[in-house]
């Protein structure tokens, strides 16, 4: 997020990404120089606007101009001590072990939405208020279940993924309403955890 805006993920995104996340898997902290290091080479560190978190609300996170959304949260989750809903702390589980879940499943979304532009679909669905990262086998065992037929089962788990707790909110009619939670729950994490980056 801080070099979303001098094109630090622009060019050679895998790479890039693929060595940052290397870095915080490699450190017991949160190795915040390191990455700043690797940032300080393509451009200048800028404060983090709600602006720019809520950018990832109206974009396919899993397209290239998404990643570093992706990247972000997962940064979050791991230094919010959030585990992978099968007991495994995020910050030590292999990124292999991983699925990147739509907490309102694909599938689930694409039937209910009443959008025929596909596009707008797309990036509705893959909003990053939508995705967290869980333990492959659990994301296979959830399939296409509403949130408020499994989340019950991931409760604790759930509140350190910045996921609402109140199962109100769990329904595909309420997608609207949780997404909206969550955004602004990222961006409050966002500064309790990065108080000096964020604005």
């Amino acid at each position: 997020m801080l070099v979303s805006s001098n094109g630090y993920y622009s060019s050679h995104t895998d790479t890039k990404l693929d060595r940052d996340i290397e870095v915080v898997r490699k450190s017991n902290g949160f190795p915040s120089e390191a990455l700043y290091d690797n940032m300080k080479n393509k451009g200048t560190i800028t404060k983090i606007s709600w602006n720019e978190i809520e950018k990832g609300k109206g974009m396919n996170v899993l397209r290239v101009q998404g990643k570093t959304y992706v990247f972000l949260l997962y940064i979050l989750l791991v230094k919010n001590k959030a585990d992978d809903w099968n007991g495994m702390l995020l910050g030590k589980t292999n990124l292999h072990d991983l699925a990147r879940h739509h907490i309102f499943p694909k599938k689930l979304m694409e039937g209910r939405l009443d959008i025929q532009d596909e596009e707008k679909k797309e990036i509705l669905i893959n909003d990053i208020a939508n995705i967290t990262f869980i333990n492959k086998n659990v994301n296979s065992e959830i399939e296409d279940k509403e949130p408020a037929d499994y989340l019950i089962m991931y409760k604790e788990s759930a509140k350190k993924h910045l996921i609402p707790t109140e199962d109100s909110m769990w329904y595909t009619e309420q997608y609207e309403t949780f997404v909206s939670y969550r955004i602004k729950e990222i961006y409050r994490t966002m500064k309790t955890i990065f108080p000096d980056i964020t604005e």
